[in-house]
């Protein structure tokens, strides 16, 4: 059987949201312009490969970011919109908290209140509100897509959650919509586009630079440690406080957090 051995097959990527992309791709080129200017120094320079890749990455990126610009969004209806979810997120944590708070043997299916608890509020309770307003959409949404598994949905019904339920639920579409994130698929798509080109341009980055590293050659592996850690120190939640601005999409770490795990920023 043949075996093929691309980029993405070889190069696995921190899932990020389309503004953390950003974040790491231009976090990448402050790396590479220092490790760059530092060679120069001494009478080095880097492969022209990897030159070519950091252009193209830096080109990918910048495709990106120029794509997320706002296009006539209300900051007031966004302050609104992000203020009613804030509101109903509140509203619904008093409400579960209460509960939790009763003896176990009042409270029906207690296990799994205590495990939708953890999942919505476990990693850092309300903070998720704070987030840039992309990452907020993000998060809330993953957290909604958790409750909507079976054994939650039914244990809200019972525990009488259903009208906090629907007030999240429609400030969510509202919040949403005023952001551009589910009201233009083809705003959506059109960043989907730039973000998987961003992402394949940063795996050929760094298959570029892992190729400098030579066996036995620690200066080689520390140069290419220079040039990466931005990305092998990535951490979502160190941007998740990053200003407050309007996006176009959402990522697929969405998807992965409604797996009933607590989620965490992407």
């Amino acid at each position: 059987m043949s075996r093929s051995y691309t980029n993405l097959e070889m190069i696995t990527l921190p899932t990020v949201s389309a503004s953390d992309q950003v974040v790491l791709v231009t976090r990448l080129g402050t790396a590479y312009h220092n490790q760059r200017a530092s060679l120069a120094q001494q009478g080095e320079a880097l492969p022209s490969g990897v030159v070519k890749a950091m252009t193209r990455l830096e080109t990918a990126g910048g495709d990106l970011a120029n794509e997320l610009q706002p296009t006539g969004t209300d900051s007031k209806a966004a302050v609104s919109a992000d203020s009613a979810v804030d509101d109903a997120w509140g509203a619904l944590r008093d409400w579960l908290t209460g509960w939790t708070r009763l003896p176990a043997a009042r409270v029906p299916n207690a296990e799994h209140l205590a495990a939708l608890y953890r999942v919505l509020f476990g990693d850092g309770g309300l903070s998720f509100l704070t987030l840039s307003y992309e990452n907020e959409w993000q998060q809330s949404q993953a957290r909604i897509d958790a409750m909507a598994q079976e054994r939650y949905r039914g244990l809200i019904a019972v525990l009488g959650g259903v009208p906090f339920m629907e007030t999240l639920l429609e400030a969510q579409t509202a919040y949403g919509q005023v952001l551009g994130i589910t009201s233009s698929s083809a705003a959506a798509a059109a960043v989907r586009e730039k973000m998987l080109a961003a992402q394949e341009a940063l795996r050929d980055y760094v298959l570029k630079v892992r190729a400098l590293v030579e066996p036995d050659d620690d200066a080689t592996e520390a140069l290419a440690g220079a040039l990466l850690e931005p990305l092998t120190s990535w951490d979502s939640r160190s941007t998740s406080s990053s200003s407050r601005s309007t996006p176009a999409t959402t990522s697929s770490s969405t998807a992965q957090q409604a797996s009933g795990a607590s989620p965490s920023a992407t």
